[in-house]
């Protein structure tokens, strides 16, 4: 049986292939900022209906603030900050 992590290997695997096609169709008909609009307006609704379709869509508030602030200072496995 596959796993889930197959599933999401092979969706950001296609993800990844529609948004190089849909930037190379952009630079190709238009401008790069036509071809970066094309990619944002295409990702949201995307991005949307997956969160939808898994149930993850209004979970965001059950995270607490302190682990949005701890996750922005966090230190890299490096030494350094990740911002």
């Amino acid at each position: 049986m596959l796993g889930l992590g197959f599933f999401f290997a092979l969706f950001s695997s296609a993800s990844l292939g529609l948004t190089a096609v849909s930037i190379r169709r952009g630079v190709l008909i238009g401008s790069p900022t036509v071809a970066t609009l094309i990619t944002v307006l295409l990702g949201m609704p995307l991005f949307l209906a997956v969160t939808a379709a898994t149930g993850q869509l209004f979970r965001g508030s059950e995270i607490a603030t302190d682990g949005y602030i701890e996750r922005a200072y966090r230190r890299a496995p490096d030494g350094h900050r990740w911002l």
